[in-house]
């Protein structure tokens, strides 16, 4: 399996680039997109920086969105999918607004 790097540049294009590249973006933490606190549950939608789709079926996986600090038994307890740009923003915007 060869691993890509990618980062997510600010005209929202994905560009492969080599691991150290990659490395110093993500620890500028560029790859987080939204990070909005509602009732004290974080969510937190990121670009991931390596295709998460293992299996090589369809488009890569790039995008993630998870909520933290839910209690157990809540709607968003252990919340994590995977998705485009445009299906993280709307997750993350979707979440946030059913918090609130």
């Amino acid at each position: 399996m060869d691993l890509k790097h990618y980062i997510f540049t600010e005209d929202k294009q994905i560009k492969e680039v080599p691991l150290m590249e990659w490395a110093k973006w993500m620890g500028e933490r560029k790859h987080i997109l939204k990070k909005t606190t509602v009732n004290g549950v974080l969510i937190s939608t990121i670009f991931l920086g390596f295709d998460h789709n293992f299996f090589g079926d369809g488009p890569p996986v790039l995008f993630e969105a998870m909520v933290f600090d839910t209690k157990e038994g809540d709607e968003f307890h252990d919340y994590q999918e995977r998705y485009t740009y445009e299906e993280a923003i709307k997750d993350h915007d979707r979440i946030v607004n059913k918090l609130k």
